[in-house]
């Protein structure tokens, strides 16, 4: 049987896996955007409050 190069080629024998696409809708991808902000906010925040009190800690120690 003859399979031609453009056949070969868009069955996936000689290109790379395609990705998933997900649909979600305006509301849910304002709300997942909303989640990983918050997220990355968190992330910030505890190291910062650890800074804080070790800053806390040396300044009482140095007095």
């Amino acid at each position: 049987m003859y399979t031609s190069l453009f056949d070969t080629f868009f069955s996936g024998s000689l290109i790379a896996p395609t990705r998933t696409v997900y649909v979600i809708s305006d509301s849910q991808h304002k709300e997942l955007k909303h989640n990983q902000r918050q997220e990355e906010l968190d992330n910030i925040e505890e190291p910062k409050k650890r800074l804080e009190e070790n800053y806390l800690t040396r300044i009482k120690f140095l007095d």
